[in-house]
């Protein structure tokens, strides 16, 4: 079963999550980072994650929805190491990202792999 490894992020990484990608691009370029951060888009984070490979650069994939990012995150050969924040959304999974010794486990259910919980939908869609 693919899997990642949980870790800190680092500074390098940081100082990339908020550039653009021409901006990533000149990183890259200029040497300036050591791990480049992706985010956003599955396309644009994997056309970064390429690129960042290209100058041998490794990646780290910024927090996404439910489980999307454990699949990305597996599939990239330059991801270091993933985002994961554990937030309201997460709740709303029939079962939810699991980690085993400090590695997220990429679920081997069909597609994405993500069921949604009715009665969490409901619970969460009412004012509270």
């Amino acid at each position: 079963m693919p899997c990642l490894q949980r870790r800190s992020h680092s500074r390098e990484s940081i100082q990339a999550s908020i550039l653009r990608f021409s901006g990533k691009r000149r990183l890259l370029e200029s040497h300036g980072v050591d791990v480049l951060n992706v985010h956003g888009s599955i396309g644009m984070s994997r056309t970064a994650a390429h690129l960042a490979g290209d100058f041998g650069i490794l990646v780290s994939l910024g927090n996404t929805l439910l489980e999307i990012g454990v699949h990305l995150a597996a599939s990239l050969l330059e991801c270091l190491y993933m985002e994961f924040s554990d937030l309201m959304w997460n709740r709303l999974a029939q079962q939810p990202m699991q980690f085993q010794d400090e590695f997220a486990l990429a679920p081997d259910r069909p597609g994405h792999g993500i069921e949604l919980d009715s009665s969490a939908l409901e619970h969460y869609s009412r004012p509270h």
